[in-house]
C-alpha cells in the first residue's frame, strides 16, 4: 500500500506543533511534559491545520468563538470597534494590536461561555492549528490540570481551590501557605483520605481497617496529634463504621473530606489570595490582565460534576457518597506532590525558569511590537 504523503506530513505538523504548544507555551509540569501517547492518540485526532490569507476574519467581535487557535506562523490584527464620540460621529474600527506567532486565542471566549472582546483578522497568509469549541471542552479540558491551567489565569483573585489544586504550580505555592500558618493538617488528611479511597480494592479487609484507624487516630479522634476541625458528629460516624462488624467502607472519610474541603476554602484559601505569594504566582503564571469578571458567571466555573478529584460533592452527593459504592462517585482529592515538585516550591514562587524552558518560550514568542497591546484587549499578555 502506498502511504498518503499528504497526510502523513501534516499529521508529523500537527503533533510538531502540538508539542510546541504543550512544552514551550504552559506552566504546569504536567503539561509541559505530556505523554506523547497522549498527544497523538487522544489531541492529535481533534486537530487541524488551518491555513488562511490576508484579510481573513478569524473571530468577530462580540461574537462566541467556536474554534481555539494556535498561531504557528503569520500575523493576525486584533480590532475593537469604538461608538461615536464627539471627534467621530460614526462608529470606527481601530486596530488594538497585533498577534505573531506563538500566540493563541479563543480559549477565553470557550471557557467562561463569554463574548470575544476583539475582532481577530490575519494581516498576513497565516498557518494555525485549529481545534472546535466541542473537542476543546470535551477533549482537551478533560486533561488533568488543562482546565486549571487557564482558569487560575483568567480568574485570578476568583479562582476557586479545586482549580489551584489541580494546577500543580499553584497548588504547592498553597501547600506552602499552609505550612507557614501551622495549618497542613486539612490538607494532610486531605489527601490521605484520597489514597484510602484510591487503593480501597487493593487491599484486604484488614489492611483497609489498619489504614482507616491510622488515619483516624492522626487527624480525627479527640486525641489526634493532627487533629482536623470537623463536627463531632461527622468524628462520631466515622469512629462507628470503623468499629462495625463490617469494618469501614471504601467512602468512611467521604463526608469528612468534604468538610476540610470547605473548611480549607473558606478559611486559609480566601486569607491566601490576600498574600504576596498569590500574586506572585500569578504574575509567575502570566495571568490574563483586563478580563472583566462581571461578563463572567465564576460560580458555573467550580467543578460541580461530583466525579472527580476535585469536585466538590453537593449535598446530596455527600449523603450518596456514604452508602454506596466507590465507582459510583469519585474523590474530590488532589494527588500528593512528589519529593521533586516540593523541592521546586521556592523556583515556583520566585517565577524562576530554567535556561533550557526560556529558550524554548522566547524562540516560540516572535511576538510583533505591538502584541502586548493585543492581548490585552482579548484578555491576556503575548506570551510566556
Amino acid at each position: 500500500v502506498v502511504p498518503d504523503l499528504g497526510k502523513t506530513v501534516e499529521s508529523v505538523m500537527k503533533l510538531y506543533m502540538l508539542t510546541k504548544f504543550f512544552s514551550s507555551l504552559l506552566y504546569s509540569e504536567k503539561l509541559t511534559k505530556i505523554n506523547i501517547e497522549v498527544l497523538q492518540k487522544q489531541l492529535l485526532p481533534t486537530c487541524q491545520l488551518l491555513e488562511v490569507e490576508e484579510d481573513t476574519v478569524l473571530i468577530d467581535e462580540d461574537s462566541q468563538a467556536e474554534r481555539f487557535f494556535f498561531l504557528y506562523h503569520g500575523r493576525v490584527s486584533a480590532t475593537k470597534l469604538m461608538p461615536p464620540d464627539d471627534n467621530n460621529p460614526t462608529e470606527r474600527s481601530i486596530e488594538v494590536g497585533m498577534l505573531a506567532a506563538g500566540n493563541y486565542f479563543g480559549e477565553i471566549s470557550i471557557l467562561t461561555s463569554t463574548p470575544c472582546r476583539a475582532t481577530l483578522k490575519a494581516l498576513t497568509r497565516c498557518m494555525m492549528l485549529v481545534v472546535d469549541k466541542s473537542k476543546f471542552q470535551s477533549i482537551w479540558c478533560s486533561i488533568p490540570g488543562f482546565r486549571a491551567e487557564f482558569l487560575v489565569r483568567i480568574l485570578g483573585l476568583s479562582c476557586h481551590l479545586e482549580h489551584v489544586l489541580e494546577h500543580d504550580v499553584a497548588r504547592r505555592s498553597f501547600e506552602s501557605h499552609m505550612t507557614s500558618e501551622f495549618s497542613s493538617e486539612g490538607l494532610k488528611f486531605y489527601y490521605k483520605a484520597y489514597d484510602y479511597w484510591e487503593k480501597y480494592k487493593e487491599r484486604e479487609a484488614l489492611g483497609n481497617k489498619m489504614m482507616a484507624t491510622e488515619i483516624y487516630d492522626k487527624y480525627l479522634s479527640v486525641n489526634a496529634p493532627e487533629q482536623v476541625n470537623i463536627p463531632g458528629t461527622m468524628r462520631e460516624a466515622v469512629e462507628a463504621e470503623l468499629n462495625s462488624s463490617d469494618g469501614p467502607s471504601a467512602t468512611i472519610f467521604s463526608n469528612s473530606r468534604a468538610e476540610a474541603f470547605s473548611m480549607i476554602e473558606k478559611d486559609n484559601f480566601k486569607r491566601y489570595k490576600k498574600t504576596d505569594a498569590f500574586q506572585l504566582l500569578l504574575k509567575s503564571l502570566r495571568a490574563y490582565p483586563n478580563i472583566d469578571l462581571q461578563k463572567v458567571n465564576v460560580h458555573d466555573l467550580m467543578d460541580k460534576s461530583g466525579q472527580t478529584r476535585y469536585s466538590r460533592p453537593t449535598q446530596s452527593q455527600k449523603k450518596r457518597l456514604s452508602v454506596h459504592a466507590i465507582d459510583e462517585a469519585g474523590p474530590i482529592l488532589a494527588p500528593r506532590p512528589t519529593f521533586e515538585q516540593q523541592k521546586n516550591l521556592a523556583e515556583t514562587q520566585m517565577g524562576l525558569q530554567s535556561p533550557t524552558e526560556e529558550a524554548d518560550r522566547m524562540q516560540m514568542l516572535s511576538s510583533g511590537a505591538n502584541a502586548e497591546d493585543a492581548m490585552a484587549q482579548v484578555g491576556r499578555e503575548p506570551g510566556p
